[in-house]
């Protein structure tokens, strides 16, 4: 299995990248409707909200650049004595998938959390849908905002891992290919 290259300038974009292109024009839109009456949410929040943007754009940044899936790594599985390997991508794949999972579910939760009050704020005002409406896009924003996040950490432990196994087995001596008399 050939090692996945950085994307190049030629190459069309996946569906990923253009679900992370929308989830940063979403993520700025909400910030740019911060400083007018169509505000979704509370002002009190709007630094939480500069960093979820802030994050998710370096997020996008690193994810979309290719770090991690370096062309070195024919050379080094060279060291190991054989050229085919299907040990490391399905793992560093999981692990940024799964991070995405968590960071998703914990940015839901954290925004979902500290702003319930849109939706309390919005029945009092006798406008409980808009209050709703409100409450969901916060959530989302912290859902998206946390998926680009949590995958980011995924691909940063699964490179990470993955340096640390290839050091560990050539360490140990596993990496010498073995002659047969």
């Amino acid at each position: 299995m050939p090692d996945r290259l950085p994307p190049s300038r030629s190459s069309r974009p996946t569906a990923a990248q253009w679900l992370m292109f929308a989830v940063l024009i979403f993520l700025v839109t909400v910030l740019a409707l911060q400083d007018t009456t169509h505000a979704v949410i509370m002002a009190k929040h709007t630094t939480a909200l500069w960093v979820s943007v802030v994050s998710a754009l370096a997020g996008v940044i690193l994810l979309r650049s290719g770090w991690g899936r370096s062309e070195a790594r024919t050379e080094k599985q060279l060291e190991f004595g054989t050229l085919q390997n299907s040990f490391y991508q399905p793992r560093r794949d999981a692990l940024t998938q799964g991070a995405a999972v968590c960071g998703g579910v914990a940015g839901a939760l954290w925004w979902g959390v500290s702003s319930w009050m849109l939706m309390f704020a919005g029945m009092r005002r006798h406008q409980a849908t808009r209050g709703l409406w409100d409450f969901e896009i916060s959530v989302l924003v912290g859902a998206l905002a946390g998926a680009v996040v949590g995958a980011t950490l995924g691909l940063i432990a699964g490179h990470v891992w993955e340096q640390r196994h290839r050091r560990d087995r050539r360490d140990q001596g596993l990496a010498k290919p073995e002659t047969r008399e």
